[in-house]
């Protein structure tokens, strides 16, 4: 294998494991606060959840695209 391509995989890895706890982080906090600072820290980690997502496809469609 290339090790362009190794590189690649694992930053893909990488960025799926931060969109998975990211995401698992946010569904506990949403269910829990009520106050400002929970509700920002739901939203940022939703966001950080959806960008993590969304760039681990493009590179996942990217690397099959050629």
């Amino acid at each position: 294998m290339d090790e362009a391509l190794i590189i690649d995989l694992l930053l893909g890895v990488i960025m799926f494991v931060v969109a998975v706890i990211a995401f698992g982080r946010w569904l506990v906090h949403r269910k829990r606060g009520e106050g400002v600072k929970d509700r920002v820290l739901t939203i940022v980690m939703f966001a950080v959840s959806v960008f993590a997502t969304v760039s681990f496809w493009t590179l996942v469609i990217d690397l099959f695209s050629g």
